[in-house]
């Protein structure tokens, strides 16, 4: 089966190593775990279970890290968008600060994987930035700073004299400096994940989407355009990009898109005046705004909501005063590369791991957290399976729940991010 090249899905796509030789399924094929989804999650699961010794078949639609694993900012860090408090506060306490315990471990867990693997992906483990625009911020971000040092975190709040030194601008009036997080590529390091659960023994088809999914007594067939898997067991691992296979799952979360550009690499004179610690940062309004370095030191800056601009004209236009904003000593800027990806949303911001059937597991809704949470769910559904679910989940297995008004709620707060970059560049001039 022979495929057209695709375009790149993002910068991350065409500076990162290329993807492992992943032929699409010809054939049926039995295994242990089928996993539908070559992202961050699936590929976690793929690797640990390989390495527990099952035989594993992974089937991906298009390339690895099509989805959100090759588009994101590719911001490592630990938690969710909720502080450890408020996750306790939704979830209960046993259940709350179980699912903190591990997302905390995150970040560790993906440097470690880069490293015991040589998975080159630009990593920087310096840290990131977590900014505030305003005061009333600041002391939200000093207590979300509090709730995660009485957990053992060693994050520090950074006065304003700090954050501009850390940041080189002067837009923000503190910021939440966690020394245990960092930035790659994201595609980088998801290819590295396939190279590593191939040589571990996974077989990973890529152009392979899966059309449908059916019980063959206690076990699962996938079938795709190219043939067919059994398996035991199954796992879903398509987060915001889940189309219809299993019905009613896509319903369980509305889709947030985000954007961002990409600068042509700067000169090394402004580079050191732009994140000098190579710290990746973001800040904390509704519509945040990221922005950060990569190895080539290329400015990349990105934000959330979308409205129709087929040509760009608004988000490039938003990206242009962006940078003016925060860095205007750089000047007018030269694009390299523009895109866009979905993000996962559940209405109570923490993810929902299912079993949507008897051996069938799926982990959705990563609310714009996907690298650290995606590899540790991964890895802890591969542990559950290699364990027969004696092994301990993060969160409670519960039955799929459909997200009421999801269209209506997808628009009303992707269009509402957008007037609001409207209103800033409209205040930019």
């Amino acid at each position: 089966m022979t495929t057209a090249p695709q375009d790149p899905v993002s910068l991350w796509d065409k500076t990162a190593p290329p993807a492992p030789d992943a032929p699409a399924l010809c054939g049926d094929v039995t295994c242990d775990v089928a996993i539908v989804g070559g992202g961050f999650t699936g590929l976690s699961a793929a690797l640990h279970l390989a390495e527990g010794g099952a035989k594993v078949t992974v089937l991906e639609a298009t390339k690895i890290g099509y989805g959100g694993s090759g588009r994101n900012a590719g911001l490592v860090n630990q938690g969710l968008w909720y502080h450890p408090g408020e996750v306790v506060d939704v979830l209960g306490r046993e259940a709350g600060e179980r699912l903190n315990e591990a997302y905390a471990f995150g970040p560790k867990l993906v440097f470690e994987l880069i490293e015991r693997h040589g998975i080159e992906c630009e990593v920087a483990h310096n840290g990131t930035l977590y900014l505030a625009p305003n005061e009333a911020h600041v002391a939200k971000l000093a207590k979300r700073a509090a709730a995660m040092n009485e957990r053992g975190a060693k994050v520090e709040m950074l006065d304003r004299d700090a954050t501009v030194a850390r940041t080189g601008t002067e837009a923000y009036c503190g910021a939440l400096f966690d020394p245990e997080a960092g930035t790659i590529n994201p595609m980088g390091y998801v290819r590295g994940l396939a190279r590593a659960a191939i040589a571990a023994g996974v077989k990973v088809h890529a152009e392979s989407p899966a059309t449908s999914v059916k019980p063959d007594g206690s076990r699962w067939v996938v079938s795709t355009p190219g043939g067919k898997v059994t398996a035991d067991r199954l796992i879903l691992a398509t987060n915001a990009y889940t189309g219809d296979l299993w019905p009613g799952l896509k319903l369980e979360i509305y889709p947030l898109y985000y954007f961002q550009f990409a600068t042509k690499p700067l000169g090394e004179n402004l580079r050191r005046t732009i994140l000098p610690g190579r710290e990746g940062a973001w800040d904390s309004r509704d519509a945040m705004r990221s922005f950060r370095l990569d190895e080539a030191g290329r400015l990349i800056v990105g934000g959330v909501g979308s409205i129709p601009d087929n040509k760009d004209t608004f988000r490039k236009r938003w990206a242009e005063h962006s940078i003016a904003q925060l860095f205007p000593h750089v000047g007018p800027v030269e694009w390299d590369s523009r895109w866009m990806g979905e993000i996962a949303f559940t209405p109570d911001h923490v993810p929902h791991l299912r079993e949507l059937a008897p051996g069938v597991l799926t982990c959705i809704g990563y609310n714009g957290r996907g690298i650290g949470p995606g590899s540790v769910m991964g890895r802890a559904m591969a542990r559950n399976i290699l364990s027969d679910g004696k092994e301990d989940l993060p969160l409670n297995l519960s039955p799929p729940r459909p997200l009421s008004f999801r269209g209506v709620r997808s628009r009303f707060i992707n269009v509402g991010a957008g007037i609001f970059q409207i209103g800033q560049i409209l205040r930019l001039g």
